[in-house]
């Protein structure tokens, strides 16, 4: 028995002794990709080239906003149109602090705004308010507004407007919110990236015609009164 055991004994140093005195080639994992959900995690330098990919023309940004215009209106009932993204597209969402990248990832966002809508309220709608292109930026710019009803609301404004005349129940008793997206195209006509913020910028926002309409009244009584009721500017305003 411990002849036989010094004997494999042996045997097992032979051979362990000779394996190790050789050169044992490599071994190679070859290119390695990262998966996230359906999409592929892809490096930034090539994110930067594919997504990105320069600014575009005029004609390209003009049909990005005819595409956006018919689109955004029915965000909440009709499937969303994934095509006019890169793979690779970046969503900024500063009304949730919430930043993702890839377009698996700006789908499950979409796709989570559109069912928490229909799950909170009865009657949801995303309405364009206005839609304009950038060259300089290069980037299709859109105001809209949510117009939302809750079920129980609903059903305690029928008394008032009756079932026909909802649209005024939801915009008398909805909830409301407004936002300002900028969409922002490469050379290829697609969005690398989605900025969402609930407040307009200054230097885009522009006078409305109701806004128009009160400055103008207040203006026009301020003539009729004489300057000498009014102690300042803002007093009128």
């Amino acid at each position: 028995m411990v002849h036989r055991l010094l004997t494999c004994n042996s045997a097992t140093a032979a051979l362990l002794k000779a394996g190790f005195s050789r050169k044992l080639p490599s071994l190679s994992w070859g290119p390695v990709r990262l998966c996230h959900g359906t999409g592929t995690k892809i490096s930034q330098e090539n994110r930067k080239v594919t997504d990105i990919g320069g600014k575009a023309t005029e004609e390209q940004l003009a049909q990005m906003e005819r595409d956006l215009a018919e689109t955004i209106p029915v965000l909440f009932h009709a499937p969303h149109n994934y095509k006019l993204y890169t793979q690779g597209v970046i969503f900024e969402d500063n009304i949730r602090n919430i930043r993702t990248n890839g377009l698996p990832s700006y789908a499950m966002q979409i796709s989570m705004i559109r069912f928490w809508g229909h799950i909170r309220y009865a009657h949801i709608k995303m309405n364009v308010l206005k839609v304009y292109s950038d060259p300089v930026d290069s980037s299709v710019k859109v105001r809209w507004r949510v117009d939302g009803i809750s079920g129980l609301r609903m059903i305690f404004s029928l008394w008032k407007y009756s079932i026909f005349r909802w649209r005024e129940a939801l915009g008398d008793k909805g909830y409301h919110v407004d936002g300002f997206s900028i969409f922002f195209v490469n050379s290829e006509g697609k969005i690398w990236k989605h900025v969402a913020d609930k407040m307009m910028p200054d230097e885009d926002r522009a006078v409305l015609p109701t806004e128009r309409k009160t400055l103008a009244g207040k203006m026009a009584a301020a003539l009729a009164v004489g300057w000498s009721g009014a102690q300042s500017v803002s007093e009128i305003l």
